[in-house]
């Protein structure tokens, strides 16, 4: 992580970027995956237990939106095992 990322003024129009660019939680009815590597050290698991609980706040049922966290994986790590899943969630969503 760069050093002064939260705080610095020197980021400031990066940290200003990265909140206009983001999202809230809202209610779908279309099928969702959200996955994460807890041990992420470039983006927090927090992120994505946020997101999914905003989710849930929203009124999207739990049967909509599925989240999976890979215990122990880095953003690097948890790539191949989400983009599998990923996947199969998308194989999953065409097939019905």
């Amino acid at each position: 992580m760069l050093s002064g990322l939260a705080s610095s003024p020197d980021y400031s129009q990066v940290r200003d970027a990265l909140l206009r660019n983001s999202i809230s939680g809202w209610k779908t009815f279309r099928p969702l995956l959200l996955a994460h590597g807890d041990a992420d050290t470039s983006v927090p698991v927090d992120s994505t237990e946020d997101m999914y609980s905003e989710m849930m706040d929203s009124g999207t049922s739990p049967e909509v939106c599925s989240k999976s966290v890979y215990p122990g994986l880095e953003h690097d790590e948890a790539l191949i095992p989400c983009m599998m899943e990923g996947l199969a969630f998308l194989l999953g969503v065409r097939d019905n």
